[in-house]
């Protein structure tokens, strides 16, 4: 705190620390820092701390109560755990603390990586490489919290607050932002000793962590001359010469980069020194420190900030985004090479293994050293290398636009020559559409307007404006004489910022105005109209415009002009442009739909989110990439849902709705999105999946109102019925809906996605069409909500040639109309791995059971199970939340087999064998299911019949086991596919290593409780099957693990080398 920095002072001149020239308190940019009272001059010394302040591992070991802490717990503590411990016991004995002077004036809390709760997260999601540095923070400081547990229940604390996650994330964010840098051997450098593994943390500096950050000076840019053509370099322009010279940066400027001082220990007389940077500091000025060199990732994942000008930064490529040809010499590059640096230059390792990869091997054998002395081999190798460049650019770099941007605008404002690579990043950015959304106007046209201009010129420029909700002022009827602000608009007096495009044709004299602003083209307002879909700077738009009203809804659409209200004839119309289209860019609404909150945590949606059932089952039509609306005083940001049957392959809609223009709440009205139009997407591009997706929220209602028309109907009217097949007809032949077969294995390599099917396409007759690329095993072809035939379906085949064929059929036509045919996705997605909000097993959540974690690695974690069947019974969990084992990442996936090999030597030692379970089922709850495998140690006779009762107890339930023999490594997970494909499993592990596989078909009501009740047998206790019958107290679950822990320590892969 500002108040508390005199006191700080005071107490460390009191040490013998030092201050010259400078002084602490607010600076002008915002926030703390130091400020020069008078000139310094370049490399002068502005601050001396003396040790004895400082706050190290060296310190906290000369404490007795920590020192005995430490030394007597089970496990060696990190120098950081050690130090963060340290930071806590001193800050709650407060002013009892030697360093209290300096603890008072540390922040409640901070914005780096530790802080950020999953909502956090998710407005980082259109980054990937921020997302998932943050989120390893997070959950990085979780583990460490767990792992200092033991030692943080020794500490004498004066009450249990200190040793809760919240007040191991406060220290542990504040090391992680203050410490600085000191050598190895400062005095009592506890190298080794009591601390287990780990790197120094550094100590704190007292008034020297009050320093702001200015970055070192850039780093050379590559200068690229031979390059695609029509580039600058070929047109003879500013960039370098066939030498391959670098562009120097700009010099330093005061707070820019480079112009930061250092910070370094002295030894000679035992004090911290900072000094001032090579340009001095005038008088008033701030004085900064230069950290060292860090992206905006690292920035934003270590400190909490970002800079806007930081010309360290970078926006890392995923291998996956290259092209077959690329990808190869991508992989070869680590993630610091694979990446596109400050102001779009590639680095030049990427750059290089581009150029190699895109030689011919002649020109590689005769060439190479030129791609290494930053020079092309051949033009068209050029050519290759920069069309691959922009190929992953299109498919990965939305996340990095922001860098891209500024890089642009530097170089357009004269600060340094364009480059080839900046033309590159500016032909990608001119294939996005950035649009402004508004919510309801109600009339508040100037407001509107100028709040866009300036978003315009400071974030822009924008290319379009579109309007949701009432448009026009709620006085006067519809049909009577505006006296609005359009009117000089009309008039040819004004002309809107950009061109705009609005609904809600309702409200005082609106009807007039939708008359009149056709006419004037130059007012640059335009009305979308009642319903329909139109193409708006290449996005595809659908719109319905009104409001629900029951009475007005059956009524047939006057000729009024008013769109106060929809009809169900706008409503039809609407569905039959929908039919006709493929991915629709934005559906338009004055409306929420109906469900909206379904699938989320509560307390996520809005208090008041109901909507619509006619908006939800609009939705429910049309593959949509986004859907804004308005109806709501609050503005609310759905996280994407899944359509799993609405395309070829699943995407995902993102819900947007906005507040009224200008409203007093001061909630948000204004959204702005940069899209590429779908029509220009790849169907790999359009089927991501981002972190945090849910389930179709509108589908439970769908089936519900579905259920219940055919209940109303009477018997023989269920679509969801398969009787049809095979029963004989007495009436005429109906085109019934084709549910998927239960009994047949999804794959999704033998699968198409058809799209544009005629409406009188029997099952059959698909079948006989598609007959000519392969065997057909499966159609699905679903209803919607209103028991209409979808105009798509999935088509699966006996092989993957099959479906390869059937993709060649592309353009075929079927009863008259053209077929539109697309391999369906690939498989199941992996998925980010993203925390969920409420999953048992996402250690970051604060309703996980910690105290039953026994082990955790990199990548997954053992734990005691919550209702253990034995004292034995451990789950083997994924750290990050994946679905299956088939979804888990190779890392991860290679280091639960370790944990399960680790568990059988412990099981062994004691005379026992392992078994144990998985089960993939796609659960709709918390996110979905969150590998975890079960594993119980059994008796060795026990174990010997393990296969039998599997399978006899499996025959009981109604289903039957594969099984499949033993392999090692990923061949144990082909083996896995082979049997269950893409689809929902049960494997069961017996103690030779082979497993029982059982695919769950789509609709089986598979016995949840089989694993468990076939362990609980093999182990003697069929009486605990029941999970709920053997929950026990909290603390006889701190037995258990604890008991565990120590049965386990012999084997656990974190403590012995294997």
């Amino acid at each position: 705190m500002v108040e508390a920095v005199p006191q700080l002072i005071s107490w460390l001149e009191s040490r013998g620390g030092r201050l010259r020239d400078i002084e602490a308190g607010e600076v002008a940019q915002g926030g703390r820092g130091i400020v020069a009272t008078r000139d310094i001059a370049p490399g002068a010394c502005v601050l001396e701390v003396p040790f004895p302040c400082l706050m190290t591992c060296s310190s906290a070991l000369a404490c007795p109560t920590v020192s005995a802490v430490v030394n007597a717990g089970p496990l060696p503590l990190t120098p950081f755990q050690v130090l963060t411990i340290h930071v806590l016991f001193e800050t709650s004995k407060k002013a009892g603390s030697a360093w209290w002077p300096y603890l008072q004036t540390l922040p409640h809390s901070y914005t780096s990586g530790p802080y950020f709760a999953a909502s956090d997260l998710d407005a980082l999601a259109p980054a990937p490489s921020v997302h998932r540095r943050v989120a390893e923070a997070a959950q990085r400081t979780r583990r460490d919290w767990h792992a200092a547990l033991p030692a943080l229940r020794a500490m004498p604390f004066p009450d249990d607050r200190w040793r809760r996650l919240g007040a191991w994330r406060w220290a542990a964010a504040t090391l992680g932002t203050r410490t600085m840098y000191l050598p190895p051997g400062y005095p009592g450098h506890a190298g080794g000793g009591p601390l287990g593994p780990g790197p120094d943390p550094g100590g704190l500096t007292p008034l020297g962590d009050l320093h702001n950050y200015a970055p070192p000076a850039g780093p050379l840019v590559p200068s690229l001359v031979d390059l695609l053509p029509g580039s600058v370099a070929s047109r003879g322009g500013a960039g370098g010469d066939a030498a391959g010279r670098a562009r120097e940066p700009p010099p330093p400027k005061p707070g820019g980069p480079g112009s930061g001082g250092t910070g370094r220990y002295d030894a000679d007389s035992a004090t911290y020194r900072i000094t001032a940077g090579l340009l001095g500091v005038p008088a008033g000025a701030q004085v900064f420190l230069d950290y060292g060199r860090y992206t905006n990732a690292e920035l934003m994942q270590l400190y909490g900030f970002v800079l806007r000008d930081n010309p360290h930064d970078a926006a890392p490529l995923e291998a996956a985004s290259f092209c077959v040809a690329a990808r190869g010499a991508a992989l070869a590059l680590g993630p610091g090479e694979r990446c596109i640096a400050w102001g779009g230059a590639p680095s030049w390792g990427l750059l290089r293994a581009l150029r190699l990869a895109a030689a011919t091997p002649a020109e590689r054998r005769a060439g190479a050293y030129l791609a290494l002395e930053d020079r092309g081999i051949s033009r068209a190798g050029e050519a290759r290398a920069f069309t691959w460049l922009r190929g992953a650019l299109d498919r990965e770099l939305a996340g990095a636009t922001p860098v891209l941007v500024e890089g642009l605008r530097r170089e357009e404002a004269g600060q340094g020559p364009p480059t080839p690579c900046a033309e590159v990043a500016l032909a990608w950015l001119k294939e996005h559409v950035r649009a402004l959304f508004a919510g309801a106007c109600n009339g508040s046209i100037d407001a509107l307007f100028k709040r866009a201009s300036a978003v315009n010129a400071s974030n822009g420029p924008f290319d379009l404006l579109i309007c949701v909700g009432q448009f026009f002022g709620a006085a006067g009827p519809d049909d009577g004489e505006y006296q609005g602000p359009l009117l000089e608009y009309l008039t040819g007096g004004k002309a809107a910022p950009l061109p705009t495009y609005f609904m809600g044709g309702w409200g005082g004299g609106a009807v007039s105005v939708l008359e009149a602003i056709s006419a004037v083209p130059e007012s640059n307002i335009h009305y979308l109209g009642r319903a329909g879909v139109k193409e708006v700077k290449g996005l595809t738009l659908a719109y319905l415009d009104g409001t629900h009203n029951a009475a007005a809804f059956r009524e047939v659409p006057d000729n009024s002009g008013s769109a106060r209200y929809y009809t169900e004839a706008d409503i039809k119309l609407l569905q039959h442009s929908l039919s006709l289209q493929g991915d629709i860019d934005v559906l338009l609404t004055n409306e929420w739909p109906e469900g909206l909150a379904e699938g989320l945590p509560e307390g996520v949606a809005p208090p008041d989110s109901h909507g619509s059932p006619v908006i939800a089952e609009l939705a429910m039509t049309a593959r949509l990439r986004y859907h804004v609306a308005a109806g709501k005083p609050t503005f609310f940001a759905r996280p994407p849902y899944l359509n799993a049957d609405l395309g070829a392959g699943a995407h995902v809609t993102r819900f947007i709705g906005l507040a009224q223009v200008g409203n007093g709440a001061k909630q948000k009205w204004l959204h702005a999105l940069a899209l590429t139009p779908a029509a220009e997407m790849t169907p790999e591009a359009l089927q991501v999946q981002p972190p945090g997706s849910t389930g179709n929220p509108f589908q439970a209602a769908a089936a519900k109102r579905l259920k219940r028309a055919a209940r109303d109907a009477g018997p023989g009217t269920d679509l969801g019925s398969q009787d049809w097949r095979w029963q004989e007809q007495k009436k005429a032949r109906q085109i019934m809906a084709a549910p998927s077969r239960p009994d047949i294995i999804k794959d999704k390599h033998k699968t198409i996605f058809v799209r544009n099917v005629p409406f009188a396409a029997t099952e059959e007759a698909l079948v006989e069409f598609f007959a000519q690329a392969g065997r057909v095993v499966d159609v699905v072809r679903r209803s919607n909500a209103e028991g209409r035939l979808n105009t798509w379906c999935h088509i699966q085949f006996d092989t993957k040639e099959g479906m390869e064929k059937a993709c060649q059929l592309n353009g075929s036509e079927l009863m008259g109309r053209q077929l539109g045919i697309d391999a369906a996705a690939t498989g199941p997605r992996a998925g980010t791995g993203k925390p969920v909000e409420g999953c048992w097993f996402c250690l970051s959540n604060a309703n996980a059971d910690i105290d039953l974690v026994v082990s955790v690695g990199e990548e997954s974690y053992v734990a005691v199970d919550k209702g253990a069947i034995t004292d034995e019974h451990v789950l083997v969990v994924s750290v990050e939340h994946f679905p299956s084992s088939q979804s888990l990442s190779i890392d991860c996936y290679a280091e639960i087999r370790r944990y399960w090999g680790a568990l059988d030597r412990c099981a062994a030692a004691g005379g026992r064998q392992l078994v144990g379970f998985e089960r993939y089922m796609a659960l709709r709850k918390s996110g979905g299911n969150h590998c975890h495998i079960n594993a119980l140690a059994v008796s060795a006779e026990a174990a010997a019949r393990a296969r039998q009762v599997f399978e006899d107890r499996a025959k009981a339930a109604g289903f039957s086991l594969t099984h499949v023999p033993a392999a090692a490594g990923e061949a144990a997970r082909a083996a896995l596919r082979d049997v269950v494909g893409d689809g929902e499993y049960f494997q069961a592990f017996l103690p030779d290593g082979s497993s029982l596989v059982h695919p769950i078909a789509f609709g089986e009501r598979h016995p949840l409780n089989y694993g468990r009740e076939v362990l609980a047998e093999l182990a003697g206790v069929p009486d605990r099957a029941e999970w709920k019958a053997c929950a026990v107290p909290v603390e006889e679950e701190w037995r258990r693990s604890e008991a565990f822990k120590a049965l386990f320590k012999p084997h656990d892969i974190m403590g012995v080398q294997e």
